[in-house]
């Protein structure tokens, strides 16, 4: 199943959210996994959305994916570098 990106902007600011939550889960740490269903639960967003953020941020490279789909995820070094 393919999911267009229809609103750039407003996957970019799900992807911050998903990013702040994993900063704040992970302490900060970039080898720490973080259970993709939990942000989404933790955020009160809808699995599609979550889901469509996550291959976004995989695919521009902010995040890591243990698989595909990932069901976990965790931060790029660039995302670290940019956090600094």
């Amino acid at each position: 199943m393919t999911v267009e990106y229809r609103d750039p902007k407003g996957s970019e600011r799900t992807f911050i959210a998903i990013r702040d939550r994993i900063v704040r889960v992970t302490g900060g740490r970039s080898m720490h996994w973080v259970s993709v269903h939990d942000i989404g639960h933790h955020l009160g967003l809808d699995d599609e959305v979550v889901d469509a953020a996550v291959r976004r941020a995989i695919e521009e490279g902010w995040l890591i994916g243990d698989s595909y789909p990932p069901h976990s995820v965790r931060l790029s070094m660039s995302s670290m570098q940019q956090l600094s």
